[in-house]
Parts: C-alpha cells; structure tokens; sequence
C-alpha cells in the first residue's frame, strides 16, 4: 500500500516540475508574435502617456511600463522595477496600469512613477498592447527607440 502511495505520489510531483518547467519556459522564451507589441519603433507615444507624465526637458530617455492588475509577470516586473531605481534615475518612468482598482493605481503612484490608468482599454489599444508587461524605451521626443515583454527591467536596459 506505501508503494502504491509512493509511486502516486512521485508521478503527481513529476507532473507539477513539468507544468512548471514549461509555464517558466513560456516566460523565458519569447514566441515571435510577441515582437509586434507595442507600437512600432519610431512611433510617438500617444497623448494621453505624454499628458499625464510630468515635462521630459530633465530626462534624456522615458520608461513606459504597461502593466495588468493580477499577472505575475508583471508583479515580477514591479518588484524588478523597485531593485533598478540606480539604473533609472535620470528616466522618466511612466506607469500604464490596466486597472479599475484604485487601490492598485494608487499602489503603483508609491513607487514615485507616473500612472495612466487605463480603465477602459483605449490606451492599451493606442499602444498595441496584447500582452503584459510590455516596456516601450522613448526618447526625450517620445518616439519609442526600443520594446520588448519582459519583467527583466534591469537586463532589458542594459541590453540597449
């Protein structure tokens, strides 16, 4: 009976390492697809991101970090966003949250970034955002120069 138990219980565990293995494999493995999010490069940011952000005449570059209340990837990403506060402090740092929950806006606002609270969609839709979290580099023109879905903040901008 022990055995049987054993053996149940070894093939449950094996099958919960290889759920896991492949859910972490999707994150680290970008499909192809996700090269078209985001507006393409060149493009400038809509108004509604360049309104709601404080004037860029002291930033050389802008961060727009599009995120969705309840994806892990993207809580990665503000946890990887707290840790590269050295690496973006001349950056302008705008938060796209899409969110009706103002306690979770109002979570974002206490990281010192600016938020655009997407509760409709509509700039998710002006941004071409299909997946989260999505990271568009401006310049001080906001035109974006790089983009990528990723929770590596910290990696992604080095990489530039």
């Amino acid at each position: 009976m022990w055995n049987e138990f054993a053996q149940w219980f070894a093939i449950l565990t094996l099958v919960t390492l290889t759920i896991a293995a492949y859910r972490e494999l999707g994150v680290i493995l970008q499909p192809s697809r996700l090269a078209n999010e985001g507006l393409p490069l060149g493009s400038r940011l809509p108004s509604v991101v360049r309104l709601k952000a404080p004037p860029t005449q002291k930033y050389e570059r802008v961060l727009v970090g599009v995120v969705a209340e309840g994806c892990q990837s993207c809580e990665r990403f503000l946890s990887n966003l707290r840790s590269s506060e050295a690496l973006l402090s001349d950056w302008l740092v705008v938060l796209v949250a899409q969110s009706r929950n103002q306690s979770y806006l109002e979570q974002l606002r206490q990281l010192g970034v600016s938020v655009v609270a997407d509760t409709s969609g509509d700039v998710s839709r002006d941004l071409n955002v299909h997946a989260t979290p999505l990271i568009l580099v401006a310049d001080r023109d906001w035109r974006v120069q790089r983009k990528g879905v990723t929770h590596r903040v910290s990696d992604f901008l080095r990489a530039a």
